[in-house]
C-alpha cells in the first residue's frame, strides 16, 4: 500500500482478519456469486486488492474490464469519470476518499446503488452505509476522540493489522482500538461523518480547519473541477490555505475566486489560489505531499 505522498508502506495482515469481513461486506454490497466484478484501480492498493480476493472467495469472477460487468468498485474520482462518460453499473462499491454531496446526489438520480465504506489499509472495514451517513460496519466497535484537530477515529474489531512498516500511521491504546489519526463526527441521525485525515489540519491565524472541508466548498463552486488544498508556512498567519484547482471547460479561476470569498470564512478563504493538474494517489486520495514538494 502507499500513504498520502505515494511513499510505500508493508501492511501485515492475517488471512483470518481478511476473510472475517467477507461475508458482511457480501450483504451489506449485494454481491453474489453469479456477478462478474470490475475492479477499476491497480492491486498495490488495498481496497482493489481486496475487491479481487473478495470476488474470488463469493466464486465470482472479477477483473479490470467494465464490459459485461454487473458490480464494480471504484473510488469517488472513479465514479466520477464513469458518470461523467456514461460508463455506470448498477451496483457500485465506493471507497478510498468521501463522497461529495453531489456525487452521491448525481448517482442516486441515475438509479445506481451505491455501497460506499470508509476503511484503511490498518483498520481495515471501520464504516459503511448506503446513504448520506455511515454506520459502524458489522463487528466493527467506533470511539470518537478528542483531539487537537477534532474528534478523532478509533476502531476496535477483528479486521485490524498486526502492523504497519514504512510511513504507517497506526497507533493502538492498551484496549485493543486503533487510530490512523482520521477525524470524524456525528451526524444529526446518529451516523458517521468521515472529515479527512488529522494531519490535513491547517492552523492558520488561530484558527484550525480541516484541507478536507474546504476542498469539498471550493468542489461545489461553479467552473471547479478538482480541487486540493494545503497549507503553506506563513510569517504572520503561521499558516496560509493555499488551493490549487482544476478548472472545468470555459470557467476562469476570477470568478471561482469571486465565489469563494462571497460565501467562505476568513479563516476558510484560500489566501492563494493556483491552477493546475491535482495530484492523486493511486486509491485517488488527494497527494498532499506531493503538492508540499512542489
Amino acid at each position: 500500500s502507499s500513504d498520502a505522498s505515494g511513499a510505500p508502506r508493508a501492511v501485515a495482515r492475517t488471512s483470518a482478519s481478511w476473510l472475517a469481513s467477507a461475508q458482511p461486506l457480501a450483504d451489506l454490497a449485494g454481491l453474489r456469486a453469479a456477478d462478474r466484478i470490475a475492479v477499476t484501480g491497480p492491486l498495490h492498493v488495498s481496497m482493489h486488492l481486496y475487491a479481487v480476493l473478495h470476488a474470488l472467495w463469493l466464486g465470482a469472477s472479477a477483473g479490470d474490464s467494465l464490459s459485461g460487468a454487473t458490480a464494480v468498485h471504484a473510488t469517488p474520482t472513479r465514479l466520477a469519470r464513469l458518470l461523467a462518460h456514461g460508463t455506470v453499473r448498477q451496483n457500485l462499491v465506493v471507497a478510498g476518499a468521501a463522497m461529495s454531496p453531489s456525487l452521491r446526489a448525481e448517482a442516486a438520480a441515475r438509479g445506481i446503488r451505491i455501497t460506499e465504506y470508509y476503511g484503511a489499509a490498518e483498520l481495515s472495514f471501520v464504516l459503511a452505509g448506503r446513504g448520506d451517513g455511515l454506520s459502524p460496519f458489522p463487528g466493527v466497535e467506533v470511539d470518537l476522540r478528542a483531539d487537537a484537530a477534532g474528534d478523532e477515529l478509533w476502531a476496535r474489531s477483528p479486521y485490524l493489522a498486526l502492523g504497519v512498516l514504512g510511513q504507517g500511521m497506526l497507533r493502538r491504546d492498551r484496549d485493543g482500538f486503533a487510530t490512523v489519526g482520521d477525524l470524524a463526527e456525528h451526524t444529526a441521525d446518529g451516523s458517521f461523518r468521515v472529515l479527512g485525515r488529522g494531519d490535513a489540519a491547517i492552523t492558520t491565524a488561530g484558527a484550525t480547519i480541516l484541507a478536507e472541508h474546504v476542498e469539498a466548498r471550493i468542489a461545489l463552486l461553479p467552473g471547479v473541477a478538482a480541487v486540493a488544498v494545503i497549507g503553506e508556512p506563513h510569517e504572520l498567519l503561521g499558516e496560509r490555505v493555499v488551493a490549487v484547482v482544476e478548472l472545468a471547460d470555459r470557467a476562469n479561476l476570477v470568478d471561482v475566486i469571486a465565489a469563494a470569498r462571497a460565501s467562505f470564512s476568513v479563516a476558510e478563504l484560500p489566501r492563494r489560489w493556483l491552477v493546475g493538474a491535482v495530484p492523486r494517489t493511486a486509491s485517488g486520495k488527494v497527494a498532499r505531499g506531493v503538492l508540499r514538494a512542489a
